[in-house]
């Protein structure tokens, strides 16, 4: 007796109970239909510590007061980890890190009821949680270069990762910006990254 509501249009139905099929109760109580869908996640990783971590991009997102974010570990262990979800807009929600999870790879969900997760549109939203101890810039190469024109520099190190266009970036001095971006090489054979 309603109508399946149009993607990003929620519906709220009323709901009542009868026990013999006629008489029905008068709560008030009602129920929102919604249809949503997950588009993207960015960035794709952050710290553990991370308050806000992931942003998800989607349509028909709507706060019912009960939002989540499912991580589940993509290891093969089966760990699954909850993060609280704040629903920002129609269109967007921010997943916060889970405070009990481990580093590693996960897939991130997100459900807007406490109970369904919501579908994605293309492939599962692929997020890393790395611990910053494991980030370490072991040697730069050159050591040195003219003030006057731009040197390419490589840092070299372990635990480096791109978690999206212009996000894996140097910093000089201790401004605690971003001065160049950097882009992640290679891991060489020894282990080490380089950017």
């Amino acid at each position: 007796p309603y109508a399946t509501p149009r993607l990003g249009t929620p519906t709220v139905v009323g709901v009542e109970l009868a026990l013999n099929g006629k008489a029905y109760t008068s709560s008030g109580l009602s129920f929102t239909l919604y249809t949503a869908l997950v588009v993207s996640g960015a960035p794709l990783g952050a710290p553990l510590s991370a308050a806000s971590a992931l942003v998800l991009t989607g349509l028909g997102f709507i706060d019912l007061s009960v939002s989540s974010c499912l991580f589940a570990a993509t290891d093969g262990s089966r760990d699954v980890f909850y993060g609280t979800a704040v629903i920002v807009s129609a269109s967007s929600a921010s997943c916060a890190a889970p405070s009990d999870a481990v580093p590693g790879l996960y897939t991130v969900s997100l459900s807007l009821n406490g109970v369904n997760l919501v579908p994605n549109q293309f492939d599962a939203v692929s997020f890393r949680l790395y611990d910053t101890a494991e980030v370490e810039v072991l040697f730069i190469e050159p050591t040195g270069g003219p003030t006057n024109s731009a040197s390419k520099v490589t840092l070299y190190g372990t635990g480096f990762h791109a978690f999206g266009k212009g996000l894996l970036c140097c910093v000089f001095a201790s401004s605690g910006t971003c001065a160049a971006t950097a882009t992640l090489l290679d891991v060489n054979a020894d282990g080490l990254s380089r950017a």
